[in-house]
């Protein structure tokens, strides 16, 4: 008896927290999205979500494969790339975005900093067509400038590993799965600033899924010379050991001690962050 009463006083505190959490995301909904009614629905069945209104007026359209809540959430909500006062963007600025995916980071920009100037980098055949469409539907084709390749440690040829979730593709470093990929062009980051045509870079961001170490230790010191900050995500799952030698290679290319924020700064994915 005593255990059967166990067991429902367990499901009930279950049952509570589910209608919390419920409640606590209908909230967010509300809060952001215009449409929020129509988000809750899909959300709520299971379906698809719909392309997110927001109350500011962006318009934030996303696709199969794309992981558009989670994204939202670490870009819009939580701002996690100017975690600690880091970068303030203004409409005079330049960015830099490699591994733009779907444009969310670049559509937070310009909510923050309306005729900013972003260059985003992103090779995958269908993100880079939803990255397109955001551009499109709020007017940003005038300071949005769109490459469609990959930024890596060489110039030529590389192939983009296929994955469920469109943020997780990377770029493989064995040619024996190349069957498996998709062939994309690939740039070092000098020839990526020269496609820019720029001087200065106010912020580079990086989120390549574990490209980032040959990125930055291919290049030459004086490559980042013209970038103020930087800001990219470590991929220690995929490339053990890596975030004290990305650490170690930004201060070796005149940047001040690099700070690790954000996800699980102790472990093995998380954000650095770096200035001048």
């Amino acid at each position: 008896m005593t255990i059967s009463r166990e067991r429902g006083r367990m499901r009930f505190r279950e049952k509570i927290r589910g209608k919390l959490y419920a409640v606590s995301v209908l909230t967010e909904f509300v809060r952001y999205f215009s449409n929020w009614s129509e988000v809750w629905d899909a959300y709520r069945h299971g379906r698809q979500l719909p392309c997110f209104r927001l109350r500011s007026g962006l318009m934030l359209a996303h696709g199969e494969g794309d992981e558009p809540l989670y994204t939202f959430r670490e870009i819009f909500e939580n701002g996690l790339y100017f975690s600690h006062n880091f970068y303030e963007p203004s409409p005079d600025d330049v960015v830099i975005d490699i591994g733009a995916n779907i444009g969310f980071f670049t559509l937070y920009l310009n909510q923050r900093a309306p005729g900013i100037t972003v260059h985003c980098f992103e090779p995958a055949s269908p993100t880079f067509e939803r990255l397109r469409t955001n551009v499109w539907l709020n007017r940003l084709e005038s300071r949005t400038r769109l490459h469609r390749y990959a930024v890596s440690g060489d110039n030529g040829i590389a192939y983009l590993a296929h994955h469920q979730h469109s943020v997780e593709r990377s770029l493989l470093r064995e040619s024996g799965d190349a069957a498996l990929a998709e062939e994309v062009e690939s740039l070092t980051l000098a020839r990526a600033l020269s496609v820019c045509g720029v001087d200065h870079v106010d912020m580079l961001k990086i989120d390549i899924e574990g490209a980032e170490v040959e990125l930055i230790l291919n290049s030459k010191p004086d490559t980042w010379r013209q970038i103020e900050r930087v800001v990219l995500e470590f991929h220690g799952m995929l490339r053990p050991g890596c975030r004290q030698v990305l650490i170690d290679a930004l201060r070796e290319r005149g940047f001040r001690e690099p700070r690790v924020v954000g996800y699980l700064p102790d472990e093995d994915r998380g954000l650095l962050q770096a200035e001048r």
